[in-house]
């Protein structure tokens, strides 16, 4: 699995400033907005709300500044599960992770389609290279 090229060198910033910049990752749709609603910039971690008529999920997306590894991946995993967990219904359906990184590792993605066919009743991880 070769993961989506967003064509930046700054997509933490292009995101903060406009979720709608890359249609890789969040697309305009009529019915559809995307807030954000949280920065953890100690973390490089960016919640958005996601808006479709009357029902609302979250997306859960993860910056990493250099080439995504099997140890970054468990510390990160482990942040989003906190993360879910935190909420009112703790519910892995109603968050998206996704991952903005330089590179993936191979066992990272081995372990991230594990993840993804493992867990069906959880969204997915979506994962995103960049510049």
């Amino acid at each position: 699995m070769m993961p989506p090229h967003l064509n930046s060198s700054a997509p933490w910033e292009e995101l903060k400033k406009d979720p709608y910049v890359f249609n890789e990752v969040f697309s305009r749709q009529k019915d559809l907005k995307v807030i954000l609603v949280k920065e953890i910039p100690e973390h490089n971690i960016l919640i958005f709300e996601k808006k479709f008529d009357n029902s609302a999920e979250m997306a859960f997306v993860i910056y990493i500044e250099k080439q995504m590894n099997e140890i970054t991946l468990k510390e990160l995993t482990h942040r989003y599960k906190n993360f879910v967990l935190s909420l009112p219904n703790r519910n892995f359906r109603e968050v998206e992770p996704i991952i903005i990184a330089k590179s993936f590792s191979d066992k990272a993605i081995e372990i991230i389609e594990e993840y993804n066919s493992k867990y069906e009743k959880r969204k997915p991880f979506r994962l995103f290279t960049y510049k």
